[in-house]
């Protein structure tokens, strides 16, 4: 099996940072779409599609921007932890 991150790097150098930034928009848009829906009426098979979607575009940007990904994850380890944070302050009262 074909690992995502490996074709999200061979995407990036087929087609560019301009494609892949084009391609990312579209598909966060398609993923909006999805979810401007009613939840209760989701399709299912179409969500998780685009789910895969942004993630598999995700990558080809976090492969252009690699020098940058011990920042990404430093940034997505502190939101986390804010988050958990306001959780257990909500929970608490």
């Amino acid at each position: 099996m074909v690992r995502p991150d490996e074709v999200a790097k061979t995407a990036l150098a087929h087609y560019g940072i301009d494609e892949q930034i084009r391609k990312v928009k579209e598909e966060l848009f398609e993923l909006n779409q999805e979810l401007e829906c009613d939840i209760t009426k989701i399709d299912e098979e179409r969500m998780i599609d685009e789910m895969a979607d942004v993630y598999l575009s995700m990558l080809s940007l976090y492969g252009y921007f690699n020098n940058l990904n011990d920042r990404i994850v430093e940034r997505i380890e502190f939101k986390a932890e804010r988050l958990y944070s306001r959780i257990q302050r909500e929970r608490e009262g």
